[in-house]
Formats: C-alpha cells, sequence, structure tokens
C-alpha cells in the first residue's frame, strides 16, 4: 500500500513537473533536439550546445532533465548509441566504418563508448540482432 502511495505521488509530481514547462523550455528543448540530430557525429560538448542555443549549460542541462530525467549529455549520448545500434542492425559495414561515420577517432573509442552503452562490444550486438 505505501509503495503505491508513493508512485501514485511519484506520477503527480510527474505530471506537475510537465504542466509547468512554459513555452521558452519547451522551444528550448525542441531546439536542442533538433540541432541534435543535425550534429551528434561532431561529437560536440553540452557548452557548445549551449552556446548554439543561446542559453548556460546549466539551463540546457535543467530543460533536459524536465523532459527526460536525464542531463543534456545523456540525451546527447543517447542519440549517438542510438544511431550505432541503428547502423549495426540495419547495415553490413564493419564497426570500424561505423566507428569513422559517427566521428570516433578510433574503433577502440567506439567499441568503449558501445560497451558502456549496452553491455556488449558492437560484435555482440550484431550477433545477437
Amino acid at each position: 500500500m505505501a509503495d503505491e502511495r508513493a508512485l501514485s505521488r511519484s506520477s503527480l509530481v510527474v505530471e506537475d513537473a510537465a504542466r509547468r514547462h512554459d513555452d521558452g523550455d519547451r522551444r528550448l528543448f525542441y531546439d536542442f533536439r533538433a540541432l541534435l540530430e543535425e550534429n551528434f557525429s561532431r561529437h560536440w560538448t553540452v557548452p557548445e550546445y549551449a552556446r548554439r542555443l543561446k542559453c548556460t549549460p546549466l539551463r540546457l542541462n535543467g530543460v533536459c532533465r524536465a523532459f527526460t530525467r536525464q542531463t543534456a549529455n545523456g540525451v546527447i549520448l543517447g542519440r549517438l548509441g542510438e544511431e550505432a545500434r541503428r547502423l549495426l542492425v540495419f547495415t553490413t559495414a564493419p564497426a570500424a566504418h561505423i566507428a569513422t561515420r559517427l566521428g570516433f577517432q578510433e574503433p577502440s573509442y567506439f567499441t568503449r563508448f558501445f560497451r558502456r552503452q549496452n553491455g556488449m562490444t558492437p560484435g555482440e550486438f550484431r550477433q545477437r540482432q
């Protein structure tokens, strides 16, 4: 019963936070996602995205947390990981080529990133698909 009440309160907090988003926050988040979609393979930092969006990294992180419960960096890394998984599933390109396409300077950096994100190497991931 206590768990149900905690879940209920948690849901109300999330719903209340969603109602409190003003149009400026919503616009910033959508603009960030659009900019990220165009540039995720460039490996820009949160301050770089914030500079281009004419806001502070703190504000960008706050807006991302409000909408996704992740920091801006978490959103960036998540998008990069999503594209890596997509390319591994839908292409036959070697992981080294995918690494280059996604902006990694070395295939080993890509492999480490992918393992951290998914708990397995790109090759293991591809075999399981």
